[in-house]
């Protein structure tokens, strides 16, 4: 279903009422937006949006932050290379 929405003069939208009740969207929830290919996604934050920059922040501070990998293949070898034993 396609619905349509104005951007305010602050870059701000208006999700539709019956987009944010299907989802259960409230006020002051957490949302991820992306950007694709000239395609912008909305979806909810999953628990891992929330983790992931909290892990990032204390691997700096411990100094075992030394590959560029946040997620995927990359992060689980750095993980395992470093504390598997």
């Amino acid at each position: 279903m396609t619905q349509y929405t104005t951007i305010t003069s602050k870059g701000q939208l208006t999700i539709p009422v019956s987009f944010r009740q299907e989802l259960g969207l409230k006020p002051g929830r957490k949302i991820a937006v992306s950007l694709t290919a000239g395609v912008i996604t909305i979806r909810e934050q999953t628990a891992l949006d929330t983790l992931r920059p909290q892990l990032h922040e204390q691997m700096q501070k411990k100094g075992t932050l030394e590959t560029s990998a946040e997620s995927g293949a990359g992060f689980t070898a750095h993980v395992k290379e470093k504390y598997a034993g």
